[in-house]
């Protein structure tokens, strides 16, 4: 954290020089299950797809160092196609993300974020698509991208599922950098490495906290329990089966001292919409993760 903190103070004044803001966009889909890469503004470009304004729509938003085709996208997609007939969008970002100065990136996280909802707005517009059929998922800094659209968005959007939502330079106050419960109609967010790659403060409508939310099982290093926000949430759309009970603190979790009535399941597809606070779960060390 303190390097990171130096780095920002070091880097801040270049970071008008990195490239432009530059976002990109690949749909999947049932029938387009090898990615098209598209301009979702441009409405000859949606026509060359199988994009049906009838189904749902997903925009998912990769984090820090990652890429269109990584772990973190090529999962996350493949699971919402296994079980769901949907459009699915990956929000490729890496031109600006995969850089190792975090700060930099960091930096051009807000504008991204601005970039995504306006481009939304004009899709949107274009192919009348209802707003409860939009969504977005993130992981890392990609869920702030998310959050940031979402404001654009002015909260329409159905609902954000933030996955270990990035900590480090983010703060409190600031609530227009990063994803924030107003960012939709409903945020979710899954915290897997709190307190060092990600942001451990209830940040959403719903908080969930696996093994504490600091870090997990089999895990000796912190990207390793970064990126288990990805796998848990691919597992939930998959299997579901991930049962948390509403708490103040994992410590009042471990002792049984949750109310019993208040539970809810993490993640999924048709996310738990009446959830409400923070909530506590324990997993397996292996695969399968959720505990039945």
């Amino acid at each position: 954290m303190i390097l990171i903190g130096l780095l920002y103070f070091i880097l801040i004044s270049a970071s008008s020089a990195t490239s432009e803001v530059d976002v990109h966009y690949v749909f999947f889909s049932k029938s387009d299950p090898n990615g098209i890469v598209t301009n979702i503004t441009d409405t000859q470009s949606i026509s060359r797809t199988s994009f049906s304004n009838k189904k749902d729509t997903i925009f998912y938003i990769h984090g820090w160092l990652d890429k269109f085709d990584s772990h973190s996208c090529n999962s996350v997609k493949s699971a919402l196609l296994e079980k769901h007939d949907i459009n699915i969008f990956i929000v490729n970002w890496d031109k600006i993300a995969d850089n190792i100065l975090y700060p930099l990136v960091f930096e051009k996280v807000e504008a991204t974020g601005k970039v995504l909802g306006n481009d939304v707005i004009n899709f949107i517009r274009a192919n009348d698509i209802s707003w409860d059929k939009i969504s977005m998922a993130g992981h890392s800094l990609g869920a702030h991208v998310a959050g940031v659209a979402g404001h654009v968005l002015e909260g329409k959007l159905d609902h954000i599922v933030g996955l270990d939502p990035a900590g480090p330079l983010y703060t409190s106050e600031n609530t227009e950098n990063r994803l924030t419960k107003h960012s939709a109609r409903f945020v979710q967010a899954i915290h897997t490495c709190g307190g060092l790659f990600g942001y451990f403060k209830q940040i959403g409508h719903a908080d969930y906290y696996p093994n504490g939310g600091r870090s997990q099982p089999m895990c000796w290093e912190g990207q390793c329990s970064h990126v288990k926000s990805v796998d848990y949430y691919v597992e939930s759309l998959l299997t579901g089966q991930f049962k948390a009970k509403q708490c103040d603190s994992y410590k009042d979790y471990e002792n049984g001292k949750c109310d019993e009535g208040k539970v809810s399941y993490m993640g999924e597809y048709n996310i738990d919409k009446t959830a409400n606070g923070t909530y506590f779960l324990d997993t397996n060390k292996q695969p399968p993760y959720a505990k039945n």
